[in-house]
């Protein structure tokens, strides 16, 4: 299960929180960022130390998962238009979204 958030520029992001704060490096609401301002930072890990990792994308999440795992993306529906380009990523026989 993952869920979604919507950036400023219409990006799809999985984080869990409306806010970054928690989990990354940075500080900010997902809705009111661009993309390329989150990608500035790096994930924390579940103590809060900061990790070489970036936010990823719903693209580049569902790319690694393809032909391997059933996906339940949460919160999709709030994004049900700009989730329909993610079926032409090939994965839509292996996500759930309600």
């Amino acid at each position: 299960e993952i869920d979604l958030q919507c950036t400023a520029d219409s990006q799809l992001i999985v984080m869990h929180d409306s806010k970054i704060n928690r989990t990354t490096t940075g500080k900010g609401v997902v809705a009111e960022m661009t993309l390329d301002s989150i990608m500035q930072f790096k994930l924390k890990n579940g103590v809060s130390i900061r990790t070489r990792h970036q936010v990823p994308t719903l693209r580049e999440v569902l790319q690694l998962c393809k032909g391997k795992v059933l996906i339940n993306l949460d919160k999709a529906d709030r994004y049900f238009e700009p989730f329909l380009p993610a079926y032409a990523y090939g994965s839509a026989d292996q996500c759930l979204h309600l």
